[in-house]
């Protein structure tokens, strides 16, 4: 097996292993082409355990979270962005949208060999944010020949289109191989005048984005155990935005653009029989800057700018291979340790880096074998990881990881993990600025608020919403999973893998509610109110005080005595930034695939979804459970997709249909249900043999038909944040449907 054949596989740090007892999808160039996909924004809004709520399509709905740069982040299990860790070879992008999350729509698709999902908890191999799980695109490495790509996309009602072009070409002599992409995708904007169902004008529901991308790879052996590899990855992205803010007569423009370069250089070393030694540096940057303007329509308005750069440097090494034999098997292993810096700078708001050390360690333990003749027990592997993360501004984490695999014969095999991961706070969240406080008494001209701590109605809070917090110490989850995988010898080319998850995602970082709010229902706050008042204790919060907001007075103060504050007030209301909040999530992930030759035809069926069983959050430990499955900008409890394709001499088609369930608009009152969504789509080609040679051999013609019944998304009405009535936004819910209606793909791949 030579070098380049023993890949690491997502899930595990050893070579060559598959990681069995976790769950993970594999997503290939071929699957790509099934799914008629061109883009990775196309490919992430065709992964079931992905929330949509952050990506380029929808980022300027209102009344739901805002994305002002279009960036794509990957969201499994719908936990946050920030919670699902994303790599590009194995390795950490540089963070983007201000530092909550990495964007992957500066990833070309015409540069990505696979994709590959683990929906379980990792930082036990990759340390922080692994907590609904990673998603690794693993780039094109070794290529022999060239490949050109071009697809044009349309929609049926006209008013947005896409044009993507790719041309990869690659080398490979007996002791190395060189691969090189370039990519160019120019789309949008798709507005909201160009959907009759929308109800704002200039609103771009998808944005005007322009993108270039460049990648190269190389692999050289030195003599027989040494390889020395490298790659980089450029990318360049320009996108517009305009919102209509109708209550307002405002028109709302933004442009962005990013640049962005993740380079890796490393070699590795063959040590003795396969053990081998390996050490690799990254470095990647980002820089974004967005440009905004607001226009009123009576004149006037303001504009500004922002620009942030984000900066890592990696190093890491690890040695890997056959430690022992255990029962005729052998025992696999890793160990290893590095170097993570992470930098963050927003002229003149802040220049604030991170600083993590870590080292990991991963033992794979086959138990029983199949020539122990062991009934209903032909192989029992025990694979477990354990990874110490020490940062210099918010601790340290320990995150072990325990899995088993059981194939009981050759039909079935049974799986489950056990594993603890963490996300690190935001290094901005850790920079402390300035706020505005609020002394509240019981009785003001605001209102009158219940009193529990006095009887008189006597009481005072001082409210102190600090917007950061340098305290703030990592958001903490456990998950369990245990799934099955049956493929029948009887049955052959049927495959049916089922997965039950279960997470629990404890002190998550969080703003609690306003003073008004907790001073309206103390018995729900109780760990946010404090009688600890004395002078010290206010000088120590005045230092962040930017402005005092005074209840009593309806006055506002920027000067303070904390010796006066500290005698007027009884009580203090700690909401600001903390970890505070908790949430759980459950639910079954499920999947039925089938191949068969029917004469000379291949036929393929099959369905995957998701149903999701919980999805709940507290914002403190006494307040009520808050149940967020089944309502807007969450996930939903049912999606999936089923599929039947035939193929034969170069021909294939598949259709496709797509449900999401019904749920319910939470976002305004009363609540309204928001329609089941179906859509079904087909992709078709046909690939003339490279036998045929000349300019048709090699080449593979498509067209994809997506939503070919042109059904437009459901209607959830736009929250109406303020009091205007409810023509603000656009009525649609971005994180579960699209609002493309029927578009038509054509493309063209050609090999040379």
């Amino acid at each position: 097996m030579t070098i380049r054949e023993e890949i690491v596989v997502t899930g595990s740090s050893i070579r060559g292993v598959i990681p069995e007892s976790s769950p993970l999808e594999i997503y290939g160039r071929d699957e790509f082409a099934n799914l008629g996909v061109t883009t990775v924004d196309q490919l992430l809004r065709n992964i079931p355990q992905n929330l949509s709520l952050n990506s380029p399509v929808g980022s300027n709905t209102l009344g739901r979270a805002t994305n002002a740069r279009a960036i794509n982040a990957p969201d499994l299990r719908g936990l946050g962005p920030g919670a699902t860790l994303t790599l590009m070879n194995g390795r950490r992008l540089p963070l983007a949208n201000v530092g909550r999350a990495s964007d992957t729509s500066l990833i070309p698709l015409g540069a990505i060999e696979r994709v590959e999902v683990l929906t379980d908890g990792a930082s036990s191999i990759y340390g922080a944010d692994a907590v609904g799980g990673v998603i690794n695109f693993v780039l094109r490495d070794d290529y022999e020949g060239a490949e050109t790509s071009a697809s044009y996309t349309t929609r049926s009602d006209g008013g947005y289109t896409i044009m993507q072009l790719d041309q990869t070409v690659g080398t490979s002599w007996d002791t190395g191989g060189i691969v090189a992409a370039f990519s160019f995708q120019d789309s949008g904007p798709f507005v909201a005048a160009d959907a009759d169902w929308a109800n704002a004008d200039i609103t771009t529901l998808a944005p005007d984005d322009e993108r270039y991308a460049g990648f190269v790879s190389l692999h050289q052996s030195i003599g027989s155990r040494v390889e020395v590899f490298a790659d980089a990855l450029y990318s360049s992205r320009k996108t517009a935005l305009a919102t209509r803010e109708e209550p307002f007569e405002t028109n709302y423009f933004s442009e962005t653009e990013s640049d962005q370069l993740v380079g890796t250089l490393g070699f590795s070393v063959d040590l003795v029989d396969d053990i081998r030694f390996e050490a690799v540096g990254t470095y990647g940057k980002l820089n974004d800057t967005l440009h905004y303007d607001s226009v009123l329509d009576s004149g006037g308005g303001y504009s500004g700018s922002s620009a942030n750069d984000f900066k890592t440097l990696e190093l890491s090494s690890k040695i890997d291979g056959t430690l022992f034999s255990f029962n005729g098997n052998d025992v696999m292993f890793a160990v290893g340790g590095g170097y993570l810096r992470q930098r963050m700078i927003r002229p003149p708001v802040y220049d604030a880096a991170r600083e993590t050390k870590y080292g990991f360690a991963e033992v794979q333990l086959p138990l029983i074998g199949k020539h122990q003749n062991i009934p209903m027990i032909e192989k029992l592997e025990l694979n477990i990881s354990g990874r110490y993360t020490d940062t210099d501004d918010f601790g340290n984490s320990f995150d072990p990881k325990i899995g088993l695999w059981w194939r009981m014969n050759s039909d079935i095999a049974v799986r489950g993990t056990w594993s603890q991961a963490f996300r690190a706070p935001q290094i901005d969240q850790l920079i402390p600025l300035e706020s505005f406080y609020e002394i509240l008494p019981v009785v003001s001209g605001v209102g009158s608020f219940p009193d529990p701590f006095s009887p008189d109605q006597s009481t005072v809070y001082f409210a102190v919403p600090d917007v950061t917090n340098p305290n703030l110490g990592p958001e903490r989850s456990t998950a369990f999973t245990v799934g099955f995988d049956y493929t029948p010898e009887a049955i052959d080319g049927l495959k049916v893998s089922a997965t039950y998850y279960h997470i629990s995602y404890t002190d998550r970082v969080a703003m609690p509610p306003d003073a008004l709010t907790i001073a309206l229902t103390p018995e729900l706050y109780p760990e946010l109110i404090s009688d600890d008042v004395s002078v010290s204790v206010i000088e120590d919060i005045l230092t962040n005080a930017y402005a005092i907001i005074d209840y009593r007075d309806f006055g506002f103060y920027t000067e303070f005595d904390a010796a006066e504050i500290a005698n007027d007030v009884t009580h203090i209301i700690y909401n600001g930034l903390t970890n505070i909040s908790a949430q759980k999530t459950s639910g079954i992930d499920a999947s039925i695939d089938y191949n068969t030759q029917v004469g000379d035809w291949m036929v393929s069926a099959g369905t995957t979804f998701v149903y999701m069983l919980k999805n709940e959050e507290v914002t403190t430990p006494s307040a009520p459970v808050i149940k967020r499955l089944d309502t807007i900008s969450y996930p939903v409890d049912l999606r999936g997709r089923a599929y039947f394709g035939v193929a034969r001499d170069g021909w294939s088609g598949r259709v496709m249909a797509n449900y999401v369930d019904s749920y319910w608009n939470t976002a305004i009152s009363p609540e309204e249900k928001i329609d089941s969504w179906t859509t079904f789509d087909v992709v078709a080609s046909y690939s003339f043999p490279e036998s045929d040679g000349g300019f048709l051999g090699g080449m593979r013609l498509g067209l994809t038909v997506r939503n070919i019944f042109n059904s437009d998304p459901p209607f959830a009405r736009p929250a109406d944040q303020f009091g205007f009535g409810a023509n603000y936004g656009v009525p649609y819910d971005p994180s579960n449907h699209d609002p493309y209606g029927r578009q038509f793909v054509l493309s063209l791949t050609k090999t040379w």
